[in-house]
């Protein structure tokens, strides 16, 4: 099939209190295609880009926020709340030290039931096409 290395499958995407900036940018506009079901905690809600602007006597420099994203829909998107997942499942620090991780137990599951009720089985291989040049057709002499 074309492209060749596109993925046809069903998604998940995990995201946490950890994930942020780009990956909330990333997880928002998964959300808004429809791509994926989303698994996990609500992202920290900071998105407003920094950009350095005064550099610092001791090497650092002064970093101020001062562009934010918005939604199509005219309405500012994450900062200050962060992503809501479709599916709100909690890594808890007990289960996380048992070696558990019941968000990827949760996504992998749906993804699972997901295969069952719509394998999406790559499309059959088409017959070759007859290229054949027809009977009489040579143009040597």
């Amino acid at each position: 099939t074309n492209p060749e290395m596109a993925f046809r499958g069903h998604m998940a995407l995990l995201i946490n209190a950890d994930t942020g900036s780009n990956g909330e940018f990333f997880s928002e506009a998964v959300k808004f295609h429809k791509m994926a079901r989303v698994f996990g905690m609500r992202t920290w809600g900071g998105s407003v880009g920094i950009e350095p602007h005064q550099d610092l006597v001791d090497g650092g420099a002064v970093t101020p926020p001062q562009f934010g994203l918005y939604g199509a829909n005219g309405q500012w998107l994450i900062e200050g709340h962060g992503v809501d997942p479709d599916v709100r499942v909690e890594n808890m620090p007990a289960d996380v030290l048992k070696g558990k991780d019941p968000q990827l137990e949760a996504a992998v599951s749906y993804l699972l039931n997901r295969l069952k009720a719509d394998p999406m089985a790559a499309p059959a291989h088409p017959p070759y096409p007859d290229k054949a040049r027809p009977r009489g057709s040579d143009q040597t002499k």
